[in-house]
């Protein structure tokens, strides 16, 4: 009896530690974490973009399906993505690759250099969602033919 009320004991604490953690994370006045749920992505299958939008300079949140949200980064050199006009994003064999494929905008092709997927709680925090982005074509772009 006795082993079983400590685990009890042990239990509640848990939860109770889990949940100071929790409260901590969303305290006021806190700095935010980058809405990032997972390591870079070595590609991701696409067939449709619902829309992205411009967190940065160099960084966007690209919607992929309709709960699929991305988090993108630039390569250096690309102009400020908050001033650009967007055409589309390049998908080789339907698939988005970082270093492969690019955003192509106004003042040329900008290379994607990492791929995350985002976490839809962090976003919504921070008042981003699929409604309010901006409409993004996915452009096939072709395959090199493998020499003989």
């Amino acid at each position: 009896m006795k082993i079983l009320g400590l685990f009890r004991w042990i239990g509640l604490a848990a939860l109770g530690l889990a949940g100071a953690n929790a409260l901590a994370g969303a305290a006021p006045g806190r700095e935010q974490k980058a809405p990032v749920a997972s390591p870079d992505a070595a590609s991701v299958r696409v067939t449709r973009a619902y829309g992205w939008k411009p967190l940065s300079a160099t960084r966007l949140v690209l919607w992929l399906g309709v709960e699929e949200p991305y988090l993108i980064d630039l390569a250096p050199g690309c102009p400020d993505l908050r001033t650009l006009r967007v055409q589309g994003v390049t998908a080789h064999n339907r698939r988005l690759t970082p270093r492969l494929d690019s955003l192509v905008t106004a003042a040329g092709p900008c290379v994607l250099a990492h791929l995350q997927r985002a976490d839809r709680a962090a976003l919504a925090a921070q008042g981003l969602s699929r409604d309010k982005a901006q409409p993004l074509l996915i452009l096939p772009a072709a395959v090199p033919a493998k020499p003989k």
